[in-house]
């Protein structure tokens, strides 16, 4: 089975400033009763048990825990890197477990977009290439892919960096290439893995305060795994904290950051 589209259609969409069409009240994420093991017998470890959790569009929630909670297997199996043994991971309506290769495949590419701790720019590639390959890969024509690059760069800060390769960008700057290369496509969910891991703390606040405005001013649901409890307080509306594979807390936040 395909992957339900979540996206607002048509090649000339602007990557982000459509996002906002995803925010409105809507359950975008519905997870319940998610479990996954690993091995089997006396060396099965659990690394997620029993968990349920719904996220609704346009929420900027951050998963915290330290190394071994948890937080990274939910975050693969909310991307569709990964399987559950036991629950569901519903997105938009849709079961995850239900979407054939071909499926999660699309569903990778058009519905979630994913910042890593490292990030994962091709070196010889210009910030505006960097970007534009998620729709290189779609076979969208070269002059709207350009066009839609370029306003993910415009939306992140980097207008004046398109001509630029990551040598060339201080490490702050490659992780707004990243954070746009996720938005290009416009999907219904960004899922940030540490996002500020390799960044002096400067640089880290300016990332932050980007994803701020991403969420407040565009409507863009965040997803933040982390294991820094002040950093989840300056950004998130929802903390959720794992512990042993399983939601011990969740919490409403007042955000600090302006």
């Amino acid at each position: 089975m395909a992957a339900k589209e979540l996206r607002r259609q048509g090649p000339k969409a602007d990557p982000v400033s459509n996002v906002g069409s995803h925010h409105g009240g809507m359950r975008l994420v519905e997870i319940r009763g998610l479990v996954r093991r690993y091995g089997e017998g006396h060396a099965a470890v659990e690394a997620l048990a029993d968990v349920d959790l719904s996220i609704e569009a346009g929420e900027f929630v951050a998963l915290l825990g330290r190394s071994g909670s948890g937080k990274s297997t939910l975050l693969n199996l909310l991307s569709g890197l990964d399987s559950p043994t036991a629950g569901s991971v519903r997105i938009g309506g849709e079961d995850l477990a239900g979407l054939d290769p071909d499926g999660l495949a699309h569903y990778r590419s058009t519905q979630i977009g994913i910042v890593f701790q490292s990030f994962h720019l091709l070196p010889g590639r210009t910030a505006l290439a960097n970007v534009e390959m998620p729709l290189v890969l779609d076979g969208e024509p070269r002059e709207e892919r350009r066009d839609r690059a370029a306003a993910a760069l415009a939306a992140v800060g980097l207008s004046d960096r398109v001509s630029h390769r990551p040598s060339e960008l201080s490490g702050g700057e490659q992780q707004r290439v990243a954070i746009a290369r996720a938005l290009v496509r416009d999907p219904a969910l960004l899922v940030c893995d540490e996002p500020t891991g390799n960044l002096d703390s400067t640089t880290a606040d300016g990332v932050t305060e980007l994803l701020l405005t991403l969420n407040r001013e565009r409507g863009v649901t965040i997803v933040l795994v982390t294991h820094d409890e002040a950093l989840a307080r300056r950004c998130a509306s929802r903390i959720v904290v794992l512990e042993d594979g399983r939601i011990v807390r969740e919490e409403a936040t007042e955000r600090v950051m302006s």
